[in-house]
């Protein structure tokens, strides 16, 4: 009976062993497939981050230069240089503008989009058209309102009488192209604003305004 009862005992200890070891072996195989299952989450998200940061540096090293011209971008007006000593007669120029700007392409393909800037350009053509520049911060010119006109004395005497409405009142000290091609660069900066201008990453802005086929004025402005 002892011996029939011992065997009964090794037999129990050794399918226990058994078990034991079949339980062991199932908990390294499924630690084994967890710790493979993050290797291979790991190695995904390193992947996307590899890959975010290759599009990242392909979207930064995109730069582009924009040009923008177009017939309305255009205003007719009339205007005299004065300065000490000197008073040019009245006279008008057709004056043209074009704009360039320079940054990164963003994520819709654009700079900028192109009806943004146009809008902006047209409507300060708008303002300047078939008007009168008078140049408000001038040393020689004496301006006053009387009634609805603006009455202009020179430093020679002459005087100008040009109703309100057909005047334009720009904040320069000479109506030179060079004068008014600075007041449209900042005008365009102003309306796009700053702000807007580093979150598209434009860091270059170009105005050029010609009064005639041979002469312009090119003003420019990192950003």
């Amino acid at each position: 009976m002892m011996k029939h009862t011992s065997n009964n005992v090794e037999s129990s200890i050794t399918l226990a062993s058994v078990k034991l070891a079949d339980v062991k072996l199932a908990n390294i195989t499924k630690n084994n497939i967890s710790k493979n299952n993050i290797s291979k989450n790991n190695v995904a998200k390193n992947n996307v981050a590899k890959n975010n940061v290759a599009k990242n540096n392909v979207a930064k090293n995109n730069v582009a230069e924009v040009l923008i011209e177009s017939p309305s971008f255009s205003f007719n007006c009339a205007h005299f240089i004065a300065y000490k000593g000197y008073k040019e007669s009245l006279h008008g120029h057709n004056y043209n503008v074009s704009l360039k700007i320079k940054g990164s392409i963003q994520e819709d393909g654009y700079v900028i989009d192109f009806d943004i800037l146009k809008k902006i350009v047209n409507d300060i053509c708008k303002t300047l058209d078939h008007r009168f520049i008078l140049p408000i911060y001038s040393d020689v010119l004496q301006i006053k309102e009387v009634h609805n006109n603006f009455e202009i004395i020179c430093e020679d005497n002459s005087l100008y009488s040009f109703p309100q409405k057909d005047c334009v009142l720009i904040p320069i000290k000479h109506s030179s192209v060079e004068e008014i091609g600075q007041y449209i660069l900042d005008k365009i900066i102003e309306s796009i604003s700053l702000s807007f201008l580093k979150k598209k990453s434009v860091n270059y802005v170009e105005v050029s305004v010609g009064e005639s086929p041979t002469q312009k004025a090119i003003l420019h402005q990192h950003i």
